[in-house]
């Protein structure tokens, strides 16, 4: 199982400077703050969903969660056709956002894995380890696609032997090439009498 932990510095610090500028426009604003107290208790909320990447690799699915796991998104590895390294644009931003024709998973940095699935959707998640991540999720995608084989060999070798039973055609055995040796006929062979010669005698 592959389990990476991004820490989002950016979608942190940029929170944090927008909480301090909130916490100090309330404290100079009049007697009335709870619209302030509301921005920030939403903006606490959006750093404990947001201040984390985790991405999970198991041998079925591909997990992005946020945070300590309110958002999480999984999708099944056999239904994905193509892995591709990407740079993020610097304008598409962190969180949750639409990058043209995928969705984008990311809280920091500018690398990401666009993963192609077999409907045509697309998802990039972003990463501080494409290469790792993308090596895995090779491999995994190489483990189904022979495990697959395996069981379209395994469904066909046991159609053709059903097959056989059916129609009761015996199958041919190829001596030039099997352990055991053909049988002898069933003849007996009948063996050629055997006769005596007579002692010779010295004529005198």
């Amino acid at each position: 199982m592959y389990i990476h932990r991004q820490f989002g510095w950016f979608t942190v610090f940029a929170l944090t400077a927008m909480a301090v500028w909130f916490a100090l426009v309330a404290a100079f604003a009049p007697d009335d703050n709870s619209g302030f107290q509301s921005i920030l208790l939403l903006i606490a909320a959006l750093q404990v969903v947001f201040y984390q990447l985790t991405t999970i690799v198991t041998e079925s699915t591909l997990t992005v969660r946020y945070g300590i796991g309110l958002l999480a998104f999984r999708f099944p590895l056999s239904e994905i056709t193509q892995i591709t390294e990407r740079t993020v644009p610097w304008y598409a931003g962190y969180g949750i956002r639409w990058v043209g024709d995928a969705w984008l998973f990311n809280v920091s940095g500018r690398d990401a894995i666009e993963v192609t699935f077999a409907s045509g959707r697309k998802v990039w998640v972003g990463t501080d380890d494409p290469d790792g991540l993308a090596a895995i999720l090779r491999l995994r995608m190489e483990e189904l696609r022979k495990a697959t084989l395996d069981v379209e060999n395994d469904a066909e070798t046991s159609a053709s032997v059903e097959a056989e039973s059916v129609t009761g055609e015996p199958t041919e055995v190829d001596y030039a090439t099997a352990d055991v040796e053909p049988a002898e006929s069933a003849k007996d062979e009948v063996a050629a009498p055997q006769t005596e010669t007579p002692p010779q005698t010295d004529s005198e």
